[in-house]
């Protein structure tokens, strides 16, 4: 698994939320993001390569 090296400590954080949460939107407001952001990120091939790996792992069950 690739390293989480390249993302930001606030991308890190928003994650698990992504994960948890049935919407980008719930996520975003629990996560004290903007949804907008979200979607931003959603578009960087990094931040969507390491959401992906979380998904598959299960990363966010620690």
């Amino acid at each position: 698994m690739k390293s989480h090296a390249e993302l930001t400590k606030r991308q890190l954080q928003v994650l698990p939320y992504l994960l948890a949460c049935s919407t980008y939107e719930e996520a975003a407001r629990q996560a004290h993001v903007s949804v907008k952001q979200i979607y931003c990120w959603l578009k960087t091939s990094v931040f969507k390569i390491d959401f992906r790996e979380w998904k598959l792992s299960n990363h966010w069950i620690e």
